[in-house]
């Protein structure tokens, strides 16, 4: 297979990423980094590594309602004294010197001599007060009280100086958790990667606007800059569309040279000759890194890399024109190299499999639009092609399908959600 006449320079999306990364690692200078309060840091990348500031847990925890016990005392089939109670945030009594049993609670420190906790419902309760009275151990539970059991010891998560995230970590709602865990309530974070996108074509009006017989409604921006603006770590920093003519595309990369990280050009990066794209990328010295993909749709995709005195490479996308080609483009290369270029580390997407298998193949990797029904199946999404815009209104995302290979209830495959 080929596109413009010439071999495919890469076998697939995840290849072409790859050396597109790589292309920007050697060069990457250190990125600016923001210091934000922990309320505001989710949806970011971590901007150094974070360890843990004491042992997790910080002491000896029970982990269910009971009673803390030793094993030697649950030889004798008698009732046991409760002789204590371990209460949640306090420094634990100690174990009776004696035969006895001290009540603990979810989450309370656990006496220090303590083996085991005992779960309130496998014990008879005779209490006069929270920490007063008598248990009885049946003979068959207290034969099978195993060291340690529910009991969870210090540190056994993390020692204090372990790292707990990398520089570059992606934080979703539990990475912020367990930032607040560690006592890191100022974050340091990665500083927004500035985006500027352009609508290109004659035919394209705005949303608001009545086009002509054959005009069309410009919806790559709406799409494709709400598949890029709904990252928090991306700064959508300017919006245009154009004609695109030469010396349009040729002003779009001087500005975005000066004021941004990356451009991305929607429309006029196929094989058409009235498609420019490719020729400013060429007229202003960037370096291609491809031009043209083994995939369906958006095989015109280009990926460019213009080089800059100061500070990291001009990041330079070309995405065709239909609106699914854009919006699967932007999701699948655009998002990912993005992160790439600040070094971030995105979450690896998930793998679903799809209730039907409709027998069909393609020698390249297949995009197809897909919806999550309310039983949870996944479904494919009937579309016209990459035109159909009406059709991605229908679905939750795209499954990512290698050359040859169907889907099917026995075929996992990744699974690109659009972002809410």
């Amino acid at each position: 297979m080929e596109f413009r006449g010439q071999p495919f320079a890469f076998d697939g999306p995840a290849a072409a990423l790859r050396a597109l990364r790589s292309s920007l690692g050697d060069r990457r200078r250190p990125w600016p980094l923001q210091e934000l309060p922990l309320t505001h840091a989710r949806g970011r990348f971590l901007g150094a590594p974070v360890a843990a500031d004491r042992d997790s847990p910080a002491f000896d925890q029970a982990v269910l309602d009971g009673y803390a016990v030793r094993r030697s005392d649950l030889a004798i089939d008698e009732e046991l004294p409760v002789l204590g109670e371990a209460r949640i945030g306090e420094r634990p009594p100690p174990m009776p010197a004696a035969r006895g049993a001290v009540r603990v609670s979810t989450g309370s420190a656990v006496p220090e001599s303590a083996e085991a906790v005992i779960g309130r419902e496998h014990v008879e309760e005779r209490l006069h007060s929270a920490s007063g009275g008598c248990i009885r151990v049946p003979a068959d539970t207290a034969r099978t009280v195993q060291p340690g059991q529910a009991i969870r010891r210090r540190g056994e998560n993390l020692r204090q100086g372990d790292r707990l995230l990398p520089a570059g970590a992606w934080l979703g709602a539990a990475q912020v958790g367990a930032l607040a865990s560690v006592g890191c309530h100022r974050v340091p974070v990665k500083a927004p990667t500035v985006v500027h996108l352009l609508a290109t074509g004659e035919e394209l009006v705005g949303a608001e606007q009545e086009p002509g017989p054959f005009g069309t409604r410009d919806s790559n921006s709406h799409a494709v800059g709400g598949i890029l603006g709904s990252r928090a770590w991306i700064q959508l920093d300017r919006q245009d569309r154009v004609r695109g003519e030469p010396a349009d595309i040729d002003h779009a990369i001087l500005q975005a040279g000066l004021h941004a990280h990356a451009l991305v050009i929607m429309g006029g990066a196929s094989m058409g000759h009235r498609d420019p794209v490719r020729q400013a990328v060429d007229r202003a010295g960037a370096r291609v890194i491809f031009h043209g993909l083994p995939q369906r749709p958006g095989k015109p995709v280009l990926a460019a890399v213009l080089e800059r005195p100061e500070g990291p490479g001009l990041l330079i996308f070309g995405l065709p024109g239909n609106p699914i080609s854009a919006a699967v483009t932007a999701e699948r290369l655009v998002v990912p190299a993005l992160a790439g270029l600040c070094g971030g580390d995105l979450p690896q997407p998930p793998r679903l499999l799809l209730a039907e298998d409709d027998g069909r193949t393609l020698p390249m990797w297949w995009h197809r639009l897909v919806s999550i029904h309310a039983d949870g199946s996944a479904r494919l999404v009937p579309t016209q092609g990459s035109g159909d815009a009406p059709s991605a209104a229908a679905s939750d995302g795209f499954v990512e399908v290698p050359p040859g290979e169907r889907v099917g209830p026995d075929r996992p495959v990744p699974f690109h959600a659009w972002p809410g």
